[in-house]
């Protein structure tokens, strides 16, 4: 690799974060969601999650498109421990956690836990990034929305990953900024259960 090579992959990273974090800040400062629907506003049932501002059922109402185009709202995983998984395909990290997310995935699988992957990216990049590393859960795409979700969800900084488990009752039990390792993210997933 020549020695410019290098400083000019640093240059196209520090753009891509600042361009998520000023969509993000786009999104908190007007709150609007061209095309869609505003998300569920914080509050809108009278049962509180302990974590954050939004009630379960603000937080079962939000959907996304999956990789087909279809609309999923969360409440299809209602009734169930969630682990919802916020990352994008710039993110090493997150990456790096997809497989481990797939291994706790295939664990759990009979004991009503689903995981899913909510991608603050474009369908464009994560179609063609599943197809080399495929995951066996569900994979929405939220684009800049993830983000927003996120923050309202109790994500403090607009970084990824970030990952909320979400109790049977629809309550936020645990939020992380960082990866998980496989046997923090067993250990929690057993105190949600």
């Amino acid at each position: 690799m020549e020695p410019t090579q290098k400083p000019a992959r640093q240059w196209v990273s520090l753009v891509i974060v600042l361009i998520v974090t000023l969509g993000a800040l786009y999104l908190v400062l007007v709150g609007t969601r061209p095309g869609r629907p505003p998300l569920p506003a914080p509050g809108e049932t009278q049962t509180q999650a302990p974590l954050t501002g939004i009630a379960p059922g603000a937080l079962y109402a939000a959907s996304f498109p999956d990789l087909n185009g279809q609309e999923l709202a969360l409440g299809k995983w209602q009734g169930q421990v969630m682990v919802l998984n916020f990352w994008a395909t710039w993110c090493v990290p997150c990456r790096e956690e997809m497989p481990i997310f797939d291994r706790v995935f295939k664990k759990f699988a009979n004991q009503r836990v689903a995981f899913v992957g909510l991608a603050a990216d474009e369908k464009a990049k994560v179609a063609p990034f599943l197809q080399q590393s495929p995951v066996s859960y569900p994979i929405l795409i939220g684009d800049l929305d993830a983000l927003e979700f996120a923050r309202r969800l109790g994500a403090k900084q607009a970084a990824l990953p970030f990952t909320a488990i979400i109790d049977r009752n629809g309550r936020i039990v645990r939020t992380k900024l960082g990866p998980y390792t496989e046997a923090e993210l067993e250990a929690q997933i057993r105190s949600a259960l």
